[in-house]
């Protein structure tokens, strides 16, 4: 098959080098025909940036035996990608496997998994473990020489569905895309959180009859949107562990939204401006754009009113407005942003040094209050457990301060409310309940902020009235064994989110600060929906809490292998504490003595046993990379610790 020239053709072609190489499944080794090979210039980091990259462009389809050729190719260090229907993206793989190879310690100096795939790091050498993997994903070119590679592509799992109108019309030509996947956790290291987010496929388009189809990593959640001209965007969740049947999803009618951002001057920008529209609903939609240099602005698939207008600049300020009905243009002016200075004392007055103030960009709004929080794997709108609405945008302002030696800061704000911000102070080191308060507070020159005047938790949608103490327990307990299945996943995923939030990455290095909330994850893994009761033995196994260890040992008995599954996990982090190491280190090995236990379960248990230095045994391991059931990672990290050449 001849190779595909992109118009206009990449730089890259005009020399006398030569690629070539074979794409094939990495189980069976047979060729796949017609997969799509890419190629772009890979740039060069330092670790922290990197200079020099070129996209990936399409430029072959494999043969029948998945070979391709690309010759006249200019001598010097490409990136390139693969991929096949029902197959994941190579670029992903790569990601993946390079992630699982990287010593914890290099992250700091090795370029992060986001880079992987753009840009050559000049400090890799033959001594990384995933040497021969890099050169792959990066092969150099000579001239009038064949650089030859091998491409193997790891089996997906393919989500199909229809995307239609509202009256039932099919949409053709709607594109669907994987906005997000990411491992569960993140790699901790000296205080920074190293994501773990890996390369999706590429997106895809419906045919006449609206139906597609697209491949997700067969472990990960993944974020799903689907967009049409004319469309608001439909964002959702797709669990493919768990997920069955056709993806069906209906658009609504959008409209477009043109306009301009100035300056509070009336000026023009000297930048791009990121700009958002947040639909004031549960559920609501999203929708995310960018002015050009001169601030001019159109966007797409506008959600109907009531929706909030949302323009944001580090520098130059932000304005929040309602959205009015209608198409007429919308001129936004900026609002600076305004400093606010002052003190961090304690209790006892006396000021509190190296204290952390940040702005949480809370919104009055005619439906209520709405929190402004960073792009997470949850889509749209969603009512938080504080009872707000809560929405990911990419807002480009971070408002934090540091108190100096004698309790001052100074710090810029944004999106004021008549005068007023919502800000969260602590002390140094963890935030206790006597080292911290959150509020809302003046915008002025001499403000202090006394520690331990915490504000009173609001009472969230799902709770009782504040006259019933003890009913929130019970009520998110009907809520999460009940027959609504929505309203227990979103309940269980803000659990988790507020039990872990202090307790670290992947694993957890540190406590959790609510252990109030365990009683209400144990009730969960009594309930009928298995997500629910994956999401809470994952947030037992998460906290990091002693009080968690009696929970974790009683999922072990579980007949939901996935909880079994965590609950070895959660007991392997517990096994770090001294007080805990003997019992938890009995628990594991009790495992490896049940005939009847499942394989995966079995194989964490063992590699749980190895992080602890209570396994020698690389049994297990070894034949689980004989058996390629997906577990190779775990069992190559298992025989790297022990020091087996096999790993």
């Amino acid at each position: 098959m001849p190779p595909i020239m992109p118009d206009p053709p990449p730089a890259f072609f005009g020399g006398s080098s030569v690629l070539e190489g074979r794409v094939t499944d990495a189980e069976t080794g047979f060729p796949l025909k017609d997969a799509r090979f890419y190629l772009g210039v890979a740039g060069t980091t330092d670790g922290q940036s990197g200079t020099g990259f070129q996209p990936e462009r399409e430029v072959y389809r494999t043969d029948a035996d998945g070979r391709f050729r690309v010759a006249g190719l200019v001598s010097q260090r490409y990136c390139l990608d693969a991929e096949a229907p029902g197959y994941l993206n190579f670029g992903g793989v790569a990601q993946e496997a390079y992630g699982l190879r990287t010593p914890l310690k290099d992250l700091r100096t090795l370029p992060m998994l986001r880079d992987l795939n753009r840009y050559w790091f000049p400090g890799w050498n033959e001594e990384h473990p995933a040497w021969h993997l890099l050169n792959v994903v990066f092969p150099e070119t000579r001239s009038g020489q064949v650089t030859t590679v091998e491409i193997c592509l790891r089996r997906g799992k393919l989500l199909r569905g229809r995307v239609q109108s509202e009256s039932g019309t099919p949409l053709e030509a709607a594109i669907v895309e994987i906005e997000r996947q990411s491992l569960d956790g993140y790699k901790h290291v000296d205080n920074a959180w190293y994501s773990r987010q890996l390369r999706p496929n590429r997106p895809t388009s419906t045919d006449p009859s609206g139906c597609f189809q697209i491949t997700l990593h067969p472990a990960l959640r993944a974020r799903v949107r689907v967009s049409a001209p004319g469309s608001v965007a439909h964002r959702c969740v797709v669990d493919p562990l768990t997920f069955e049947g056709a993806l069906e999803v209906v658009l609504r009618p959008g409209r477009i939204l043109a306009g301009r951002v100035l300056t509070e001057t009336g000026e023009e920008p000297d930048s791009e401006l990121r700009l958002s529209v947040i639909e004031l609903r549960e559920g609501g939609a999203v929708v995310e754009s960018t002015t050009d240099s001169e601030g001019v602005f159109s966007m797409d698939g506008v959600p109907p009113p009531p929706a909030l207008v949302i323009a944001s600049d580090q520098y130059m300020g932000g304005i929040a407005v309602p959205l009015a009905s209608g198409n007429a243009p919308l001129e936004l002016r900026l609002r600076s942003m305004r400093p606010i200075r002052g003190r961090v004392v304690r209790a006892d007055g006396k000021p509190e040094p190296g204290a952390f103030i940040y702005q949480r960009a809370l919104l009055h709004t005619s439906e209520g209050e709405l929190q402004l929080d960073v792009p997470s794997s949850t889509p749209g709108v969603i009512r938080n457990s504080e009872g707000r609405l809560q929405a990911g945008i990419s807002m480009y302002a971070t408002c934090v301060a540091h108190s100096d030696a004698e309790g001052a800061f100074e710090m810029k704000t944004i999106f004021d409310q008549d005068g007023k911000v919502y800000l969260s102070a602590s002390g140094r080191g963890f935030a206790t309940a006597d080292r911290m308060v959150r509020g809302w507070f003046d915008v002025r020159d001499d403000l202090v902020i006394r520690l331990s005047q915490r504000e009173e938790p609001k009472v969230s949608a799902a709770a009782p009235a504040p006259s019933e103490p003890a009913a929130p327990r019970d009520r998110w307990t009907a809520i999460l064994t009940g027959p609504d299945r929505k309203a227990a996943k979103q309940l269980i995923d803000e659990l988790r989110e507020a039990a872990c939030r202090k307790s670290g990455g992947h694993p957890p290095t540190g406590e959790s600060e609510r252990p109030e909330l365990i009683p209400v994850f144990v009730s969960a893994l009594e309930g009928r929906d298995s997500e629910v009761q994956t999401q809470a033995i994952q947030a037992l196994a998460y906290m990091n809490h002693v009080d968690a260890f009696e929970p974790l040992i009683g999922g072990l008995r579980h007949p939901n292998s996935t909880v079994r599954y965590y609950a070895v996990m959660g007991i392997g982090w517990m096994g770090r504490r001294p007080d805990h190491r003997d019992r938890a280190v009995s628990r594991l090995r009790e495992i490896l003595e049940q005939p009847d236990a499942d394989f995966d379960v079995t194989l964490h248990a063992a590699s749980s046993l190895v992080g602890l230095n209570a396994l020698e045994d690389p049994t297990l391991f070894l034949r689980s990379l004989r058996l390629r059931q997906g577990t190779e990672a775990l069992a190559a990290s298992a025989l790297a610790k022990l020091g087996r050449r096999d790993a």
